[in-house]
């Protein structure tokens, strides 16, 4: 039996990884990297780790982070890890995009892990720094998609522009938050929630949802239509490029 792979989705918050060999993923951990030395948070989390008989991520972090992982996964482990890049067309799935290289890598991975792990017509939505929504039919044809900012982001911008201190309100389903933070978490959680639902309903009856990323669990109350929890999408889709590689 050949070493298990080292799955790695760097995003710009977290650090999530998992292990895979022969077709079984292993979720390993998370870590929250936002403003902190990398090589630390790494070196406490794969403590005792052995040897992968490879590495693959998909970074969308910046680029000195992005640096960062590489140089201490390269001191640690004597391999070269492979960092997925975005493609025209691979893995069965058709670029969407007509510049094909400003689909982000997070989104891609997503494509691959959603036509092979579950196939049929898609809606795919990411609950990160971003929310973003991508289209991808049976055949493996990505539609294109869309961008706004995530329930953080937008709750960040709104305490900044108001003056306010950042915390926690909390999502009202009925809409009538009774206090200034519980309102900004009720408004930007249905705003996101109601994109959600339009983009469901202008692709129509027969499209399945998934929703992924760090806020995907927050917002999925809240969304009037059938979705389904896929927190290790972009993992999965990196451990078909670890098959298909």
């Amino acid at each position: 039996m050949s070493a298990p792979a080292l799955l790695i989705d760097l995003g710009n918050t977290r650090l999530k990884w998992a292990w895979y060999a022969d077709g079984r993923l292993d979720p390993g951990g998370a870590l929250v990297h936002r403003g902190q030395p990398l090589g630390p948070l790494l070196h406490e989390a794969f403590r005792g780790a052995p040897t992968p008989g490879a590495v693959h991520v998909c970074a969308v972090a910046a680029r000195d982070t992005q640096a960062a992982l590489r140089a201490w996964l390269q001191g640690r482990w004597p391999l070269l890890p492979h960092f997925v890049r975005v493609q025209r067309e691979g893995y069965g799935i058709v670029n969407g995009y007509h510049d094909y290289r400003q689909l982000g890598v997070d989104r891609w991975v997503a494509l691959i892990a959603a036509h092979h792990w579950y196939g049929g017509d898609l809606c795919l939505f990411d609950c990160g720094s971003a929310l973003t929504f991508d289209a991808i039919d049976r055949e493996g044809r990505h539609l294109g998609g869309a961008i706004l900012p995530g329930l953080g982001l937008m709750r960040r911008q709104l305490q900044e522009e108001l003056g306010l201190e950042a915390q926690n309100g909390e999502v009202e389903p009925n809409l009538l938050a009774k206090g200034t933070e519980d309102g900004i978490a009720t408004g930007t959680g249905h705003a996101a929630a109601a994109f959600v639902e339009r983009a469901l309903a202008r692709m129509g009856d027969g499209w399945g949802a998934l929703l992924t990323g760090g806020d995907a669990q927050t917002l999925a109350p809240h969304i009037a239509r059938p979705v389904q929890l896929e927190p290790l999408l972009v993992l999965k889709g990196l451990a078909t490029i670890a098959d298909l590689t």
